[in-house]
Order: C-alpha cells, then sequence, then structure tokens
C-alpha cells in the first residue's frame, strides 16, 4: 500500500508543477474558475483516496492481529 502513498504523492506533486505553469500564463476568468473547481475536487479526490487506503490498512492490521490471538 505505500506504493499507492507513493503513486498519490506524485500525483500531488504533478498538480503542484501544473498549477505553477497555469499561474504564469494568461487566462480567462472562466477558464480559471473551472481549473480552480477541478483542482478543488482533484485535491479533495487524493485525500480521500489516501484516507481510504489508510483505512484499509488498518482494518488488516486490526484483523490479522485479532487473527494472531488465541
Amino acid at each position: 500500500m505505500a506504493d499507492t502513498i507513493g503513486i498519490i504523492a506524485k500525483l500531488d506533486r504533478k498538480l503542484e508543477c501544473y498549477l505553477a505553469v497555469q499561474s504564469a500564463s494568461p487566462s480567462e476568468e472562466s477558464s480559471k474558475l473551472i481549473n480552480d473547481s477541478a483542482v478543488v475536487w482533484i485535491r479533495q479526490t487524493l485525500e480521500d483516496l489516501a484516507a481510504t487506503i489508510e483505512g484499509i490498512e488498518a482494518a488488516f492490521t486490526a484483523s490479522r492481529a485479532e487473527a494472531l490471538e488465541p
């Protein structure tokens, strides 16, 4: 699962690079609003994915511990 968290972090870094390029280039206000909305959605999705993975990992660890108890 660490690989998946690494991929999420990589996607987040790529999003930051994209935002840096976008902020340096002129754009129409309507395009900026659409991009801002998309960025919020992407960030929330990445956070949700990371939280889901952490939850799955915690549940797996807990169930494994229960299985090992006598």
